[in-house]
């Protein structure tokens, strides 16, 4: 059986590492395919909702860089599936008001972190 894919973008290296080996060590059940800008994943999120193949969900980072940011992603694209927010940065309540599924705080403890994965991906 193919295990559920979860996008996850963010621009910081570190951040995509500690990710990485939080679902590999702590929510193995999914596969991540991890992106580091929001136009990558847009690019590949795009190609799939043509060909109808989305993943599970997507947890984005604020990405606070030229191209369309996290918050962007969210306002663009939280009717099709659910979206996660991390970010350092005090929008959680815009986040949440444009439709992301959920939120969380950087930098983040990895066992909340997997717990709020599974919460809000373990839905569909």
């Amino acid at each position: 059986m193919k295990k559920p894919i979860i996008y996850h973008a963010d621009d910081d290296e570190g951040m995509r590492f500690i990710v990485k080996h939080t679902f590999d060590k702590l929510i193995p059940e999914f596969r991540p395919f991890q992106f580091k800008s929001g136009e990558d994943l847009e690019k590949r999120f795009l190609h799939d909702l043509k060909q109808g193949t989305l993943p599970t969900g997507i947890i984005v980072d604020h990405l606070m860089q030229p191209g369309i940011t996290g918050l962007d992603f969210i306002k663009n694209y939280s009717n099709h599936l659910p979206i996660i927010m991390a970010s350092s940065s005090e929008i959680r309540d815009e986040a949440l008001k444009h439709g992301a599924a959920a939120y969380i705080s950087k930098p983040f403890d990895v066992y909340d972190f997997s717990s709020l994965v599974k919460d809000t991906f373990g839905k569909r």
